[in-house]
């Protein structure tokens, strides 16, 4: 049991700001009697569940009044988010309460999250691809290009930050006798633009037909030799 900050004598929900140190179990059983005296839920349903123990364990006998004031909560919090909605027509009290229990659960909200996209991703994914659906919409084939560029460049400006994989140290050596290796073999590759005969490496062949206006990008106007 620990002293908890309860506000009295004006309760929270009617803006009150001075408060009393109670025990827990007391501050459970305060809220019921401001309840009554106002006739007015002064219970946070972000704290029902220690509540309920609370009165469980000390005041079994106010159980039924905590249940009583409980359900007039819910029932004026859903009429209150269904008559007060923004401009785009969503409920303020549904926002405003989704808002506090994300900030209260911030890390469990998270960790739900990757859970859940752990479970669900191997089946939706898939089954998202096939039918052409959500991201593999067509509509959206310029939002995915973008996405996928963004991305690319967070993913490689925190690899460089943090020198991870192709940056890490210990790597740098291996990668540079590899780009060596493949710089090597590219350059003796020998190919052939199909529209004029002219043979050379890829690069210079790419800049030789984009001089003389040839779709250097299609592939087909091309072939390797050697």
């Amino acid at each position: 049991m620990k002293f908890e900050d309860a506000h009295y004598p004006t309760p929270k929900c009617k803006h009150g700001t001075e408060t009393i140190p109670l025990w827990s179990c007391d501050h459970s059983l305060q809220g019921l009697f401001q309840s009554e005296e106002l006739d007015h839920p002064c219970l946070d349903g972000r704290s029902k569940e220690k509540d309920i123990r609370n009165l469980t364990k000390f005041y079994p006998e106010y159980l039924p009044l905590f249940y009583k004031w409980d359900k007039i909560r819910m029932y004026r919090a859903g009429k209150a988010s269904m008559v007060e909605k923004d401009e785009d027509g969503k409920s303020v009290h549904a926002q405003l309460m989704n808002e506090r229990s994300w900030e209260l659960n911030r890390e469990a909200r998270i960790q739900g999250c990757v859970k859940a996209g752990l479970k669900s991703g191997p089946i939706n994914g898939p089954a998202l691809y096939q039918n052409s659906k959500g991201i593999w919409d067509p509509e959206y084939d310029y939002v995915r290009k973008e996405w996928s560029s963004n991305a690319g460049k967070i993913g490689g400006a925190v690899t460089v930050e943090k020198k991870v994989g192709l940056h890490d140290p210990k790597y740098k050596e291996q990668f540079r006798q590899q780009s060596i290796e493949n710089g090597s073999k590219t350059s003796a590759q020998v190919w052939e633009c199909l529209v004029t005969g002219h043979t050379a490496p890829p690069g210079p062949l790419s800049n030789y037909q984009k001089g003389k206006g040839i779709n250097y990008k299609d592939k087909s106007l091309r072939r390797r030799l050697s």
